[in-house]
């Protein structure tokens, strides 16, 4: 295991991500962040009393908007609803996402989307992440 996967329980948590993406429709109700786009769906511990927060985003992107540069402390799985996304992740070629796409993005990867398509894209964002750890992390 790398330092930086001990360090965030990368494979860990990437595991517990694919796992949780389907059982996540019981949760809670988190708090919206309507300034970046993003409306939280729900928000639960792995376990109850883990040391893990998984958080199920519905992001809307205005044709153009971007993401910014930025990376998870923890995994990221996003499914694009509608629209087309240009992702850029950091060492690998760009990639054109459509409706019914989805990726999984590992802790501490720099990236950003951009919405590409002529319409809004619309995604749902799941990060597991450690307990009370930031979602969001803004790089230059």
């Amino acid at each position: 295991m790398s330092a930086a996967e001990n360090r965030h329980g990368g494979n860990e948590m990437t595991r517990i991500a694919l796992i949780l993406a389907g059982l996540l429709l019981a949760a809670g109700p988190v708090q919206a962040d309507p300034a970046a786009g993003r409306t939280p769906l729900q928000g639960w511990q792995v376990p109850a009393d883990g040391p893990y927060d998984v958080t199920t985003l519905r992001g809307v992107f205005p044709p153009g908007a971007s993401s910014g540069r930025h990376h998870h402390e923890g995994a990221e799985l996003t499914y694009l609803v509608a629209g087309e996304v240009t992702l850029k992740i950091a060492g690998q070629p760009d990639r054109v996402m459509a409706a019914g796409d989805s990726v999984l993005i590992a802790p501490d990867t720099i990236h950003e989307a951009i919405s590409t398509g002529a319409e809004p894209a619309i995604a749902l964002i799941t990060f597991v992440t450690r307990r009370s750890r930031p979602l969001v992390i803004k790089d230059e």
